[in-house]
């Protein structure tokens, strides 16, 4: 059985959603772990590094960027500067481009500022 030369060059699970992320009840001015799990991806070649892990906050001055090139991470740990939904993302840089993202409403204090 003979595969079709596009479905080669361009398989169709190029930038498939299938990195998972979990967490703990986020609260502002607390540390949050966001859980990633990665093995979905072994289905279509497994994760090659580079890879990248983006929290975007409520304020676009609190954009966070990770880039990992030597090992992926099993979690990490942001602290919510304040309140609001929060947008994590965890994807493979090159290759076939897999991804994953979560929302998080954050409640609790804001930051003063200070």
């Amino acid at each position: 059985m003979s595969q079709n030369f596009l479905d080669i060059l361009s398989p169709s699970y190029i930038g498939s959603r299938v990195i998972q992320l979990a967490l703990s009840n986020p609260a502002a001015l607390q540390d949050v772990e966001v859980v990633i799990d990665w093995s979905e991806a072994d289905q279509y070649g497994g994760i090659v590094l580079p890879a990248m892990v983006m929290v975007q906050a409520p304020n676009p001055e609190d954009f966070r960027r990770l880039v990992f090139t030597r090992a992926l991470p099993k979690s990490f740990l942001f602290t919510p500067k304040e309140r609001g939904l929060y947008l994590v993302v965890a994807r493979e840089i090159f290759h076939n481009q897999l991804h994953g993202s979560l929302e998080i409403e954050v409640s609790g204090e804001q930051s003063s500022g200070a």
